[in-house]
């Protein structure tokens, strides 16, 4: 019998967003065979008590989340900080917010490059797994938590703590340095944040597991709570299928690739303002349909794209993205490109 059932599985959705995958199968599966053994349960009974025991089910949405993680991940946006988010503020109140900060090496990464840079940064970490966020309070770390991805700032985050027998102790004094707490995304109402507060939120590797709308909700959340001109930083391998105009415009530095927050129109109506925009950037009505002439010269490009990644040729692939003319309804498949250079680069 398959123990994940389906009223089981929306119990996990409904509660934290996540759509279960079969990376995640393992360990729930594990979980919940070990939980009913303990319980004397079978599997409807627990899905009931599910239902109303707080504790129970937070255990159970623990074992279902992944905690990917290492220190630096995805140096190109650490480069970006260093070289163009953090210079532009360094004598302005700075405060950021890693939203799904798992067992804490990116808070860490940000806290130590700031720190680095003379930088006085307010940096807020959370996430949903408990035992994640009690790791991160621990401040211990193994040799998994550095990888060659985000080398040239290793020495930044080893000089927080010491090394022994392969494992980093960061520093008391630098975990109790930044706000650490338990925040369910998919709760928008329970988030015990300001509007306007952040000038950037960090929500990495996350997407990937949740339903579009469960995505959009969370989006229209944070959006609150971006100051003006704020920004969020995805993955690189979720930038491109992250969607959300009305409120959001995408935008880049380099080969990095965020979302900024747009101010909304005031007394004017949404069809006059879209309107206005096509016309000074003079583009057709999105509703107008490609030709097929243009389709198939996007499929072209795409194919040779594709051809000179697949064969490791990363300079002309780039090349080839930079130069195409990819209209505005193709902008999408620009950061797609990009970020999988960049991905296959790694």
């Amino acid at each position: 019998m398959n123990i994940l059932t389906p009223n089981l599985k929306n119990i996990i959705t409904r509660n934290c967003g996540i759509v279960l995958t079969k990376a995640h199968e393992p360990s729930a599966t594990f979980h919940i065979t070990e939980r009913l053994k303990a319980l004397n349960m079978n599997i409807e009974s627990y899905s009931t008590l599910l239902e109303g025991d707080v504790k129970e089910l937070s255990n159970l949405i623990n074992s279902v989340t992944i905690n990917e993680t290492y220190f630096f991940r995805e140096e190109s946006q650490f480069d970006f900080l260093r070289n163009e988010f953090f210079p532009k503020r360094k004598n302005l109140p700075l405060k950021i917010w890693c939203a799904a900060c798992s067992t804490g090496e990116e808070p860490l990464s940000i806290y130590a490059l700031a720190k680095n840079l003379g930088i006085n940064a307010e940096i807020h970490a959370t996430d949903i797994d408990t035992q994640a966020l009690e790791k991160f309070r621990n401040g211990k770390y193994e040799r998994n938590a550095f990888r060659t991805d985000g080398t040239r700032y290793h020495d930044l985050v080893k000089n927080l703590g010491s090394m022994s027998e392969d494992v980093l102790t960061i520093e008391k004094k630098h975990i109790s340095s930044i706000n650490i707490m338990r925040i369910n995304l998919n709760n928008p109402d329970s988030i015990p944040f300001f509007a306007e507060y952040f000038d950037m939120i960090f929500l990495r590797n996350v997407f990937i597991y949740f339903q579009e709308e469960v995505k959009q909700k969370i989006l229209k959340s944070l959006w609150k709570f971006l100051k003006p001109e704020g920004i969020i930083m995805f993955s690189m391998n979720e930038i491109a299928s992250v969607n959300c105009p009305e409120l959001f415009r995408k935008n880049q530095s380099a080969n990095v690739y965020y979302l900024q927050k747009k101010s909304k129109e005031k007394n004017t109506p949404p069809r006059l303002a879209v309107d206005k925009t096509r016309a000074a950037v003079r583009v057709p009505p999105e509703n107008k349909p490609p030709t097929e002439d243009n389709q198939q010269l996007m499929i072209q490009k795409c194919r040779k794209i594709m051809d000179f990644i697949d064969s490791s040729d990363f300079k002309k692939a780039e090349e080839l993205v930079e130069n195409a003319d990819f209209s505005l309804c193709q902008l999408e498949f620009k950061f797609f490109f990009l970020a999988m250079i960049e991905y296959q680069k790694k």
